[in-house]
């Protein structure tokens, strides 16, 4: 048997040094000796960037940052629309269940919940494709702005809400009821009366017997910020009634409140997970979760006389065929 065997190809660092370059190398040694010598800092390279480089496509972070509604992988206006009315809508549905809503846009389930709700709004998209700046054709569902757009629509509603409850309680400061308290001191002690045991939870927070819990005027007022998302395409109910919007409408009256602990307004602390999306989940949304069908429908109908005093239209209950109006049960609890 005969091996062929291959020629050696040798590198630069094969070759024998030489005696020249040897003395060399000693004489710049001695001369360098006592300096201080260069630093070498490693650092972790970006594996997923070089491979989406080499292979010609942008990393997926430098996507996300250029996405949004103009983005979109539609052309025609109703569609947009219905990714407007319906799919973010539902989406909101199923983020308003949650325990915890401020780790929604890393829930496990986020992405599948949202390709199948895009999936069913737009039944006639499904199968066509959409060619990325790079030049990849990929699903609709799976385009990055259709990953983008509703955690930053999520990120805002949450906003909103907390928002809306600062502000409930500084326009309640207006009302008539209140007018007695316009000074500091006797606000500071309607405040502190209110956030002992959550009094402000409830609708009659001096009748030891009362159960009315979450129908308290300002937690309703602020609540109806929700309802009103629903007030022209109504709520499905398919992921059950929306607890964890309620919580969070509550914990957003409670910052309000505590903003004005002194008697009168401070900041206080953003409107995030430590302190309030730990609170709401841990005090209220066991209460929340377990509201029967008739609480349900109560809260609601407090919710819309706030609505309807703006002059908004209110249509989220619905009509039946006899001009009734539908109980909320049929929207808010699971079918």
């Amino acid at each position: 048997m005969h091996f062929q065997m291959e020629e050696e190809v040798k590198g630069e660092f094969d070759v024998e040094e030489s005696n020249e370059s040897k003395e060399a190398g000693r004489a710049a040694s001695k001369s360098n000796k006592g300096k201080e010598r260069p630093s070498i800092k490693l650092v972790a390279a970006d594996v997923a960037a070089i491979d989406g480089n080499e292979r010609g496509k942008a990393p997926a972070k430098l996507l996300a940052k250029d996405q949004n509604s103009k983005t979109l992988p539609f052309t025609a206006s109703e569609d947009h629309k219905k990714w407007n009315d319906v799919c973010m809508r539902r989406l909101l549905e199923w983020f308003s269940t949650l325990k915890d809503s401020f780790k929604s846009n890393g829930h496990p389930e986020f992405d599948s919940t949202l390709t199948a709700e895009f999936n069913e709004a737009f039944p006639h998209l499904i199968a066509s494709k959409v060619k990325l700046d790079t030049g990849e054709a990929i699903e609709r569902s799976a385009h990055p702005a259709v990953g983008v757009v509703p955690r930053t629509f999520i990120r805002t509603h949450r906003s909103n809400l907390g928002k809306t409850g600062s502000e409930v309680v500084i326009e309640n400061w207006n009302t008539d009821d209140m007018q007695e308290y316009d000074t500091e001191e006797p606000r500071a002690q309607w405040v502190e009366d209110q956030l002992r045991d959550n009094r402000f939870t409830y609708q009659y927070p001096d009748d030891p017997t009362s159960k009315g819990i979450f129908r308290g005027p300002l937690v309703n007022a602020t609540f109806a910020y929700f309802i009103e998302l629903f007030s022209k395409c109504g709520y499905s109910g398919k992921y059950g009634p929306p607890a964890g919007a309620l919580c969070l409408a509550t914990i957003a009256v409670k910052r309000g409140l505590m903003q004005w602990a002194s008697g009168s307004f401070s900041k206080g602390s953003k409107f995030q997970r430590v302190p309030w999306g730990v609170e709401a989940s841990r005090d209220f949304y066991g209460a929340a979760n377990n509201l029967s069908e008739s609480k349900w429908e109560d809260i609601v109908f407090q919710c819309q006389e706030y609505i309807k005093a703006k002059g908004v239209e209110v249509a989220v209950l619905g009509d039946d065929e006899s001009g009734d109006e539908k109980p909320a049960q049929t929207l808010f609890m699971s079918p």
